[in-house]
């Protein structure tokens, strides 16, 4: 019988000590996916822009990327984060295919609430230009809606931090 009281009063004094106060104040560490672009070139005709193989294509070694005071031409190499941690590491812009069709890959940037946007130049090598701009917007306690503009008109808004532009020239 004293073994069982001992026991009783071992976890309750287990459960008294664990319990705490809730503190409302706690600092809440939350990871917010980083922003980026996808974006296709294409003539009037829907003809993909970027690729090669088509008549009258634009000069892919010509296309530059301005952000923050610097040039960017497209990488042939991308790289992983390398912590567990997912901070936005921008890195430029990058030829893909995607479904048959190429795309300029630019990101990645901050889609934090806090962060309250940015924006970037490209330059298609034929002396045109257009610019990218995206915002982000705290929605709730954890939330964000971004908004992504193209040459200041708005292209999309939403939750998901990414976005698919096509560029006619």
């Amino acid at each position: 019988m004293r073994k069982i009281y001992l026991l009783m009063a071992l976890c309750l004094s287990f459960a008294i000590t664990s319990c705490g106060d809730k503190n409302e104040d706690e600092d809440i560490i939350v990871d917010y996916a980083p922003v980026e672009f996808y974006i296709s070139v294409e003539n009037k005709s829907g003809l993909d822009l970027l690729n090669s193989e088509n008549e009258g294509t634009l000069d892919v070694d010509a296309i530059k990327l301005y952000y923050k005071d610097k040039s960017y031409s497209f990488n042939s190499e991308a790289t992983s984060p390398f912590t567990r941690a997912y901070f936005p590491r921008f890195e430029g812009m990058e030829l893909q295919k995607i479904d048959g069709k190429y795309r300029s890959y630019v990101g990645e940037f901050d889609g934090n609430p806090g962060h309250s946007g940015d924006s970037f130049t490209m330059e298609w090598g034929d002396g045109s230009r257009d610019t990218f701009t995206y915002t982000n917007t705290k929605v709730g306690q954890h939330g964000v809606e971004h908004k992504f503009y193209l040459n200041d008109h708005s292209v999309k808004s939403g939750a998901y931090p990414y976005v698919s532009i096509t560029v006619i020239k």
